[in-house]
């Protein structure tokens, strides 16, 4: 599938700095993230986390700094001594993401509501997930209510624009590595790329869902296997007609830990009328 989905896109990568407390890693990263991006790339800043850094304070500062920008949008990984923040001016990644969500929540909330019950679901949107030692922040997520708002997400959403495919299967991987052997994992990640073909003005879209490998791989992503029968999805504008976006069905055991007794058999069904205008909005973006 790589090969069908060329890029125009490029990455910046800023090379690591050595900070000494937290007041200095703070100044560092808003330093380098004040420098504008072009908005066919994006920066990949990299930082060492002091030893003496605690680390919810620095998330605490990192989440207030990100609110406070406006133009551009930062992705942040903590990974055990080292914080990678990836700087976008492009919103493309967080709608579509947020809007894959919302159709999964408002359905479930459909179906319920139906029967009068609750769907118990919530979205996660931003927030940045830790467990062993490492952090990550989706572009989007979905935590059924059986879980507190500490713990993983059930579903996160990555999006990739101006990131290579390869970035994108990193993101995964680390998903994956991150929820290994917690009560609460991430059972399904949706990545999605959005490519510019260099050679036509048309965007393509791939949508991939994966789930956790039974063995690792030999290429990225080492830790996720893509879900049988559940795509792989691809368009392109210059194809696309209202016969090829189909509705998707999603298996529930990939939301739920604990599947409602309001759901009548085993999927949640996305109707094509909810999927053509997001694939199209996707299509059409630039």
């Amino acid at each position: 599938m790589a090969e069908l989905l060329p890029s125009s896109l490029s990455v910046e990568n800023v090379p690591v700095t050595d900070p000494s407390d937290l007041a200095t890693l703070c100044k560092a990263v808003r330093t380098q993230v004040s420098v504008g991006v072009d908005p066919n790339r994006h920066r990949e800043l990299s930082f060492s986390i002091p030893a003496n850094v605690d680390r919810e304070l620095l998330i605490e500062r990192l989440l207030a700094y990100q609110e406070s920008q406006k133009g551009f949008t930062l992705k942040i990984t903590i990974d055990k001594a080292k914080l990678r923040i990836r700087q976008f001016t492009t919103p493309i990644s967080r709608a579509c993401a947020a809007n894959f969500a919302d159709m999964v929540q408002q359905q479930a909330t459909l179906l319920a509501w139906k029967t009068g019950a609750m769907s118990e679901l919530d979205l996660t949107r931003r927030t940045l997930h830790g467990s062993g030692g490492m952090h990550k922040e989706g572009d989007n997520s979905i935590q059924p209510e059986t879980r507190k708002l500490s713990d993983l997400p059930s579903l996160v959403v990555e999006v990739g624009y101006s990131e290579s495919l390869s970035e994108l299967y990193r993101d995964v991987d680390e998903w994956m590595l991150m929820s290994a052997g917690q009560c609460y994992s991430v059972k399904l990640i949706v990545a999605i790329k959005i490519s510019s073909d260099s050679l036509s003005p048309n965007q393509r879209v791939l949508v991939e869902f994966f789930e956790r490998a039974s063995q690792v791989n030999s290429a990225l992503p080492y830790h996720a296997s893509r879900v049988p029968n559940l795509g792989p999805l691809e368009w392109s504008l210059d194809s696309i007609t209202p016969e090829n976006i189909t509705g998707l069905d999603i298996p529930l055991k990939y939301i739920y830990d604990k599947i409602p007794p309001v759901f009548v058999g085993p999927d949640l069904h996305i109707d094509a009328v909810w999927m053509r205008p997001w694939v199209t909005s996707m299509l059409s973006s630039r």
